[in-house]
């Protein structure tokens, strides 16, 4: 609202609350002197509409305060709304008399004084937020009082016209009413809040009710003006509601926009992985034919059914949950065209798109690292390089890193090898081979309650102590491995299908059934060896590995 707007809605308040003060008083003393009105059941409806409307107002400002919105005095005008409704609502039920005028009185007090309560201090009641509290209970103790002790109340009319008591006590307040219009007034200038300028036009119209007070009779013409000039403070406080609902339902609109926007670059993401998978899952495709050429363990069908089992899974999810999104989207956004979204809608809209996207993160994630592992499977001639180390001292180094990355194990590695052993090898190559031997060990033959899956070892918990003990040593360039351990061992189908792609009896547990596979490939393939099992139920499971070196020697 810009200035001249600003000076033309404070007139024009001024000039109606005018108008009709002037007019109720005008006509009641000439007109209609000797004509009065005695509505008690209209007069306790209006007052009990401009009680809700009160309370609903302080919860609101409350609420504003904490988020930043509203008036510059949230909490000082929340208090005065909260006495008013609270002493009016009180002032509503009692039967016309003593008591009627008394908490009306009251009311317009606490309020006048209320309102201007941001006067006494700085930084006024601000994030007090105790305070509303505080006057909902000093109200409902006083009106409960008024109720109790009637008889103790100062006579407020006598002879149909009010006493020096009522007339002050509104007077007080409609003072306290007319400062804290003049001072949001000059808030309003120096802010551009336009809620301020609201509150002081409804500081202004219930500042001349009190005033007209005075100048009124029970049930007269002037009495029930007055009533209007509050009412009509009422009427601009929704005013405030509906300004507030307004930006509120602009913000809501914007973050609408950039919701939208994000589901759709999340969705864009998505597409890109999904085509990033395709293209992976062709790469898989290429090595899996080169295994089933070079050592002739599968049938090429086979060996792709079981690749596309294990990725289409997580990929055909995917491609289900990003479907899911863009039909969510394309719901919300033709609600909110036919303005008929609501906040339910839209928090269950955002509930259930975070629940969606983390299906999403966790299906791709599990593909990634199912395309992570069968990378493993390939052995190309230049993966590793051949050179001269010393066994017992790589792989002592190699079992103390997996040691270290089991948590809380229960098991020990006893590794038998000459110290002066030198061999002329591919040490990343053994390496792969001695760690997934261990982890297959830790996985399935120690019987452990694990999460992790065949790349991952960092949660594993053990149950039952495990004993695995390595061999090795070379004889005219050939090299022994024997690797066995005391767990649960095999069955005879078990051993037959133990080297095949994706087989595994952890399914459950989320392993992949590569890590044999990957033994097997890396022997045959990466140190052109052989490699055979040896197993009997719950007596341990034995691996007997050969493959020739350029050289080995004793140092």
């Amino acid at each position: 609202m810009n200035k001249s707007n600003t000076h033309l809605f404070i007139w024009l308040t001024i000039g109606i609350s005018l108008a009709v003060h002037a007019a109720a008083l005008i006509i009641s003393n000439t007109i209609l002197e000797s004509y009065v009105w005695p509505l008690p059941e209209a007069h306790s409806s209006i007052e009990m509409f401009g009680s809700a409307i009160a309370l609903f107002l302080a919860v609101l400002l409350i609420v504003f305060e904490k988020s930043g919105r509203g008036t510059s005095h949230n909490i000082e005008i929340a208090c005065a709304m909260i006495a008013m409704g609270t002493l009016d609502g009180f002032h509503a039920i009692v039967e016309v008399g003593q008591q009627f005028v008394w908490l009306h009185s009251l009311a317009t007090l606490a309020g006048g004084l209320l309102f201007s309560s941001f006067l006494l201090t700085k930084g006024g009641l601000s994030n007090n937020f105790s305070a509303p509290w505080i006057t909902l209970a000093a109200s409902i103790m006083v009106g409960v009082l008024s109720l109790i002790f009637a008889p103790l109340i100062p006579s407020m009319v006598r002879e149909g016209e009010f006493t020096m008591t009522a007339l002050m006590l509104n007077l007080v307040g409609g003072i306290g009413f007319f400062i804290a219009a003049f001072k949001l007034i000059k808030t309003n200038q120096k802010t551009n809040n336009i809620n301020d300028l609201l509150f002081s036009m409804h500081c202004l119209l219930f500042g001349a009710a009190a005033i007209m007070f005075e100048q009124s009779a029970l049930w007269d013409l002037a009495w029930w003006g007055w009533h209007l000039l509050r009412l009509m403070a009422y009427l601009v406080a929704v005013t405030f509601l509906i300004l507030e609902g307004l930006v509120i339902l602009k913000d809501l609109k914007n973050y609408h926009s950039n919701l939208e926007e994000k589901v759709l670059d999340r969705t864009l993401e998505l597409e890109n992985a999904n085509q990033n998978l395709n293209s992976a899952l062709t790469e898989l495709t290429a090595t899996q034919d080169q295994l089933i050429q070079r050592e002739k363990m599968a049938s090429l069908g086979e060996l792709v059914a079981g690749v596309a089992h294990e990725i289409n899974t997580p990929i055909g999810i995917g491609v289900t949950s990003t479907s899911f999104l863009e039909q969510n989207v394309q719901r919300i956004s033709q609600a909110y065209k036919a303005n008929e979204l609501s906040s339910e809608e839209l928090e269950s809209f955002i509930d259930t798109t975070e629940q969606t996207c983390e299906l999403l993160t966790s299906n791709l994630q599990r593909a990634a690292l199912l395309v992570s592992s069968f990378k493993l499977v390939a052995v190309e001639p230049s993966d590793v390089k051949i050179r001269k180390f010393k066994v017992k001292e790589y792989l002592d180094g190699i079992i103390f890193s997996i040691n270290d990355s089991v948590k809380d194990h229960s098991y020990s590695v006893i590794l038998e090898c000459d110290p002066g052993l030198v061999i002329v090898s591919k040490p990343c190559t053994l390496s792969k081979i001695v760690r997934n031997l261990i982890l297959n060990s830790v996985h399935h033959a120690f019987g452990f309650n694990h999460k992790a899956d065949d790349a991952d070892i960092s949660s594993i918990d053990t149950i039952k102590k495990g004993l695995i003990k390595i061999s090795i040593n070379c004889i005219d360039d050939e090299v022994h491995l024997i690797y066995q351990d005391n767990g649960i061992g095999l069955t005879d189908e078990q051993k037959q299908k133990i080297f095949n792609p994706f087989y595994t009896t952890s399914r459950n547990r989320g392993r992949v059934g590569l890590g044999a596979h990957i033994i097997y490939n890396q022997v045959l393939q990466g140190l052109r060896g052989s490699i055979e099992v040896s197993s009997d139920l719950n007596q341990g499971t034995r691996f007997d590995i050969r493959f020739h070196v350029n050289g080995c020697k004793d140092c």
